[in-house]
């Protein structure tokens, strides 16, 4: 009886909560939570790019080793972990020098009417630059930067 007292409390404490902290929870035990990239954008590399955001972020995954249909191609720079068009990030990882699992967030935001201001964030510092110049280069040779 106890028991059963016990399992309602418990899930009734859970759904009284909200559905973010189950699914934050779930997100870090899977390895696919953005919270820690999220709060290093503070110390990320910006700028402002004359693109539309599907333009841009089709410029950046085409910087995926796995690009094309899943056929591994050698000129890629990093493998894309989170696509998130919806949130507006990606998440890259496997950069050639870093340990394979370091994630390295794209996020991408509006500055005005046709330019997105473009932000490359990771706790790990070498990992951020290789990435942002990488991308930087790509949209710099695609599209003007402000």
């Amino acid at each position: 009886m106890k028991i059963r007292y016990l399992s309602i409390a418990i899930s009734f404490c859970l759904l009284s909560s909200g559905c973010s902290f189950v699914v934050e929870t779930s997100k870090r035990i899977w390895g696919s939570s953005t919270k820690a990239l999220e709060k290093a954008q503070v110390d990320g590399i910006t700028k402002d790019i004359q693109c539309s955001f599907d333009q841009c972020y089709e410029a950046i995954l085409s910087l995926d080793r796995k690009h094309f249909d899943g056929r591994t191609i050698e000129a890629g720079f990093f493998d894309v972990f989170i696509k998130d068009p919806v949130n507006a990030h990606i998440v890259v990882m496997g950069i050639e020098g870093n340990v394979k699992t370091t994630k390295v967030g794209i996020f991408f935001s509006r500055h005005s009417q046709g330019v997105l201001t473009i932000n490359v964030s990771s706790l790990s510092s070498s990992a951020k630059r290789k990435v942002a110049e990488v991308v930087f280069k790509e949209l710099k040779f695609r599209f003007k930067e402000i």
